[in-house]
């Protein structure tokens, strides 16, 4: 399967029809171990579940998530960027146009001289373990798009394989009244995206 086929909309249907099919306690959470981020997220996981689910594209992570497998029990926090527009759910493409050019400002020191670039420094400086809302991008760095980010927790055995990769996946975000964002566990994946993965992490 090539990207350029897949039916990005129709994908999203389907994880929210697996959605509906289950429930929040069919699956496991991270519970915090003094992680406020976790908690607060575990803590909403209910109100969560029935959050509109959107596609998230992850731009940092923590080591933890990096290193973790499926048998984790605790996976790690990221930042990603995401989008409730409805044209997002067709191209998300748009959401990894976004996150490689906030990736490319922090690989350039000359962006740093620019305010777009220390806005995307500031960005990064945060503390992936503290809870936050939802921070609208600047348009020049989204190209106008309604584009937000902000910090979720993923388990590593909601992850196909356990593995993290910077990828579009789909999350639930409850954009009112707080922002918070949660993962969709991978279980809910139809087979198309999870194959879609799976080739991303040989490409």
């Amino acid at each position: 399967m090539t990207r350029t086929t897949i039916d990005w909309r129709a994908l999203l249907d389907e994880v929210r029809a697996a959605r509906d099919a289950q429930s929040v306690d069919d699956f496991e959470w991270i519970a915090s171990d003094g992680d406020l981020l976790a908690q607060e997220i575990y803590d909403r996981r209910a109100r969560l579940w029935s959050a509109p689910i959107i596609w998230g594209d992850p731009i940092l992570a923590s080591n933890r998530l990096l290193k973790a497998h499926e048998t984790d029990a605790k996976g790690g926090s990221a930042h990603l960027v995401l989008s409730f527009d409805a044209r997002v759910d067709t191209a998300p493409e748009i959401l990894d146009f976004v996150a490689r050019r906030i990736v490319s400002m922090w690989e350039s020191t000359d962006s740093q001289r620019s305010p777009l670039g220390r806005w995307c420094e500031r960005l990064r400086s945060g503390s992936l373990a503290s809870a936050r809302p939802l921070q609208r991008l600047p348009d020049t760095l989204s190209n106008g798009y309604a584009v937000f980010a902000t910090s979720t927790v993923f388990a590593s055995a909601h992850l196909p394989g356990g593995r993290m990769q910077f990828d579009r996946v789909p999350v639930f975000a409850d954009r009112e009244p707080d922002g918070w964002v949660m993962p969709v566990p991978a279980a809910l994946w139809p087979d198309a995206l999870r194959d879609w993965w799976a080739e991303s992490v040989t490409d």
